[in-house]
């Protein structure tokens, strides 16, 4: 709960920044109210039982969209991943060239 209640100051001062001080209150307030209906919506897909077919295909598709997001993710973070060790060896390939170099011609950096 304390975590929420810190969450919710930060974005607090980060709404005061953005917006006018009139509109405020009404877009943090907007912002909490769209938050707590998310939160609703995805327990509620999550732990129900559905018994009527539109709420049987929305929580299918839910699961799907939920399913093709970590996909994603997981794909993100592995071409992220080879991104980095490519550029971390293509450093140490370069660190090593310049100090092959400052052997050969006696400079130091």
């Amino acid at each position: 709960m304390l975590v929420f209640f810190v969450d919710c100051i930060q974005i607090w001062y980060l709404v005061k920044l953005l917006c006018a001080p009139s509109t405020t209150p009404a877009m943090f307030g907007g912002m909490l109210f769209g938050y707590v209906m998310y939160d609703c919506t995805h327990y509620y897909m999550h732990h129900s039982q559905p018994k009527t077919a539109i709420s049987k295909n929305l929580k299918v598709n839910a699961l799907l969209l939920l399913s093709i997001v970590v996909a994603v993710a997981i794909a993100f973070t592995v071409v992220t991943t080879v991104i980095t060790v490519i550029v971390i060896r293509i450093a140490a390939v370069a660190v090593r060239i310049i100090l092959l170099l400052n052997i050969f011609t006696g400079c130091i950096i």
